[in-house]
């Protein structure tokens, strides 16, 4: 197996809807979440909905060469810190195992700050999850604090990283 390509970061559209519930409810995107329920797809599209329009959020999809939607971002601004945003990223489920997850984070942060000021990523991850522990602190992430159930890791930028 290669290395996958380059992956291309676009703003969400109402019409991922789908494909964003379909990533959310897989049973092994559940078991690594905070949140292990399933989402009944009214509560989904009421979310969707928010999420289009907040001005707090930017929930973005992850595409591969030929344009073909692999993963979901989502960076929400921290109220207690400023220019920080929290991470969230789902793979879709057919590209696990293929080495997108460093490659699609990093384009995300890439596309985060050409697109706000950013001091700060925080990435809020269950402890069991080893691949997403992998992932942050092999891009940088810095450990912020842990529990038994949750570790809390973060990647801060200088000020001229910050305005690139």
């Amino acid at each position: 197996m290669g290395s996958p390509g380059p992956c291309f970061i676009r703003q969400a559209v109402w019409g991922d809807s789908s494909s964003l519930l379909a990533w959310r409810n897989d049973a092994a995107t559940r078991s690594a979440s905070r949140d292990q329920s399933l989402v009944d797809p009214t509560d989904h599209h009421r979310w969707l909905e928010f999420m289009l329009t907040d001005d707090t959020s930017w929930l973005l999809v992850a595409e591969d060469a030929v344009q073909t939607p692999i993963a979901t971002l989502r960076f929400d601004r921290l109220d207690d810190l400023p220019d920080s945003f929290e991470v969230s990223i789902t793979l879709a489920p057919s590209v696990r195992g293929e080495g997108w997850s460093p490659i699609v984070l990093a384009s995300g942060e890439d596309w985060l700050r050409a697109h706000e000021p950013v001091a700060t990523i925080v990435a809020a991850v269950r402890a069991s999850n080893a691949a997403s522990l992998h992932l942050f602190i092999s891009a940088g992430y810095s450990l912020d604090s842990q529990t038994a159930d949750l570790v809390t890791l973060s990647k801060r930028f200088t000020q001229s990283q910050a305005e690139q």
